[in-house]
């Protein structure tokens, strides 16, 4: 009809104050279809029992803004984190010291970005779409923060599995820091390719949609199929990509722990046998020629430290693996139970997605601070305040958190630098035989014990 009104010249006035008129009300009827529709998925959220929990006004409330104050302080520890592993004097001239820092600097900073999504919260998801929750975003904002929840979450959870490999490989395999760094950052290209991927392919898929207290993988009605959803058909397959992976990294995580344990304790006899028998070769010497061999005794020094090594690594590993399980084992079975159709408690639903979930950064401060003399003004705030009614817990001085006072604890060495004391060591009792004193990289951790970042 439009065709032919064209092929004719002298309606082309007509024509064209007919189409502005047309395209004003297709304009208002779409926007009046759009606005339907967001009414629709609003009467959707308030008949269908999609969480199986009918949120009240108050409960709403609460679910918006119970996480802010535990994602903030998620978003201070993994900064303090990054802070300290960036004050670390630097070896062979890379950042972060250690590969076991930078893998800890890139959790951190997959923490970051989960935990600044779920500060944002409800205010980045459409008002119309958020589950009776008060958004006061848009489509974009939404669509933003479904983002960066599938980075952050996925940066997460590969770094921290990858250094739950790191650790199996410094005590199973016996590695150092120059074999780890051989490996270290083709590890993390890795990590960052599966990440950037897994949170970029649901863009064009708009499947980033209102999924209660954040944006996220959803479909818009929920649960909906084919041309019955205005956004993100077919949800499913994709919010289980997003919980598997979650669920292979736990599991390796926790096979790793298990595996390290079981070196532990395998050195542990190891070094007990050996010390047994180092004892009595050395009672029989000393029975027979009244002197006591200093081979032995340095044999058993060895033996010791070796196992105070695997003990401490394997202690850190563990309090590491703990932190990943209690973050993501509550969101991951609430998850299952969803899927399956079963019922869940509101004090749960508060538990797993609003506490427990945005405090990932604080877990993993928990045990990075545990046994650290922290180098920042804002490390040694922090640490203090977590720690300060642990009596058993190592605690630097009042005088230490805004000076640079020496802290009153003893910091338990971290794995490079036991690997460094027992190579300095040989090389000081080779230089001592040749009557020279060689300033060793442990006399230099002492010297600068005071050293801080301002």
């Amino acid at each position: 009809m439009r065709q032919g009104l064209l092929s004719s010249g002298c309606w082309v006035i007509l024509l064209v104050a007919a189409s502005g008129e047309e395209a004003h009300e297709m304009t208002s009827n779409n926007s009046s279809l759009a606005e339907d529709d967001y009414h629709q998925v609003d009467d959707y959220y308030e008949d269908d029992d999609y969480y199986d929990l009918d949120f009240t006004p108050r409960q709403a409330n609460i679910m918006a803004y119970l996480p802010k104050p535990f994602s903030l302080l998620s978003l201070m520890c993994s900064y303090v984190i990054i802070r300290e592993i960036l004050c670390e004097k630097k070896i062979r001239g890379r950042v972060g010291g250690t590969p076991l820092n930078r893998m800890l600097m890139a959790m951190a900073i997959g923490d970051i970005i989960f935990s600044l999504a779920y500060f944002i919260g409800v205010w980045a998801a459409p008002q119309e779409a958020a589950y009776g929750l008060e958004g006061q975003g848009s489509v974009g904002s939404c669509t933003f923060q479904g983002f960066l929840v599938q980075l952050g979450l996925m940066l997460s959870v590969l770094s921290s599995t990858s250094l739950s490999f790191f650790y199996l490989l410094l005590v199973g395999r016996n590695w150092r820091d120059s074999d780890l760094e051989a490996w270290e950052f083709p590890i993390h290209g890795v990590i960052w390719l599966i990440a950037l991927g897994l949170a970029i392919y649901p863009l064009p898929l708009q499947l980033y949609n209102s999924a209660g207290e954040v944006c996220w993988i959803e479909s818009v009605p929920p649960s909906c199929s084919g041309d019955d959803c205005m956004r993100g058909p077919d949800p499913w397959f994709h919010q289980v990509i997003g919980l598997v992976l979650p669920f292979v990294c736990l599991l390796l995580s926790l096979l790793n722990l298990g595996f390290i344990l079981c070196k532990v304790r395998q050195v542990e006899n190891t070094t007990r046998r050996y010390a047994g028998s180092v004892t009595a070769s050395a009672t029989s010497a000393s029975a027979s020629d009244g002197r006591v061999s200093a081979v032995s005794d340095s044999a058993l020094r060895s033996s010791s430290v070796n196992r105070k090594k695997s003990n401490a690594v394997a202690k850190q590993a563990a309090f590491y693996t703990f932190a990943f399980l209690l973050t993501y084992l509550p969101d991951l079975i609430i998850a299952v139970k969803y899927n399956v159709g079963g019922l869940v408690r509101i004090g749960a639903e508060y538990f797993a997605y609003c506490v427990v979930l945005p405090s990932a950064g604080t877990f993993n401060f928990l045990v990075f601070s545990r046994m650290r003399r922290m180098k920042t003004p804002e490390g040694r705030v922090l640490r203090s305040a977590f720690f300060c009614l642990c009596c058993r817990a190592p605690m630097d001085s009042m005088t230490s958190v805004f000076g640079r006072t020496q802290a009153t604890c003893t910091d338990v060495p971290e794995v490079s630098t036991l690997q460094r004391e027992d190579a300095n060591k040989t090389t000081v009792d080779q230089d001592h035989e040749k009557g020279n004193h060689v300033r060793t990289d442990m006399e230099n951790d002492e010297s600068n014990d005071e050293f801080a970042c301002e």
